[in-house]
């Protein structure tokens, strides 16, 4: 029960849910005033930000980021220290963690030259 109750008490969490085919993301207020009458931040994510969440959320996991090796291969070398390469994943290292989101940005902004030298919409990251 007490488990159960401070999973549902998490002032600043964010989450994502499906609606209407959409995807949505909430946050929840840090503030516990605000937390308890249960207002929340609610944002539609466009193509852009579902793809820079997905790299930042998947740089944290074990199974890393999944990426293509020409993609590897031509990685800006200022993100080098901040990264490890393991079959094909992308994943932080100790220096990456660090700058977390700094890195995630950089990684986008690769993959949208990468995408665009490639002439393609969308590879699978």
């Amino acid at each position: 029960m007490a488990k159960a109750l401070l999973h549902r008490a998490c002032p600043s969490a964010s989450g994502f849910y499906l609606k209407e085919g959409k995807e949505i993301r909430y946050t929840n207020p840090s503030s516990f005033s605000l937390y308890a009458k249960g207002i929340k931040k609610i944002e539609v994510l466009n193509e852009n930000q579902k793809l820079l969440e997905e790299i930042f959320l998947s740089l944290r996991t074990r199974w890393g980021l999944k990426v293509e090796t020409d993609f590897i291969k031509n990685l800006p070398r200022e993100l080098k220290p901040f990264i490890r390469v393991k079959n094909n994943s992308l994943f932080l290292s100790e220096r990456g963690i660090l700058v977390a989101d700094a890195i995630a940005l950089k990684i986008y902004e690769h993959y949208e030259e990468f995408k665009k030298k490639a002439d393609v919409q969308r590879f699978d990251i």
